[in-house]
């Protein structure tokens, strides 16, 4: 019969492992989507704005989108790590570096 203890990190094991597959999985979609596009995205609008074709306050609400959805993509990229290593923490080991 396995004791309490050995249950609990068994359990805690497999909420590391999937919280981490989750955020991996949440990471690698909006991975996908900043590749380049965000970046050339963001040069549109600095040469949009100084060619004059949009106003201040077009690229001010241009740029706030383009950093809210940078911050989203950190903070995936943070999560991810932090399930990462929750993962190591509950095994004891470096399954995943």
């Amino acid at each position: 019969m396995q004791s309490q203890a050995e249950l609990q990190v068994r359990s805690d094991i497999s909420k590391a492992y999937k919280r981490l597959l989750e955020s991996d999985r949440l990471f690698k979609g909006a991975s996908i989507e900043f590749t380049g596009d965000y970046e050339n995205l963001l040069d549109g609008i600095l040469r949009a704005y100084q060619n004059h074709t949009i106003s201040l306050l077009e690229f001010i609400d241009y740029y706030e989108a383009y950093k809210d959805s940078k911050l989203q993509f950190n903070r995936l990229q943070s999560e991810r790590m932090d399930a990462l290593e929750n993962l190591n923490l509950s095994t004891g080991i470096n399954i995943l570096k």
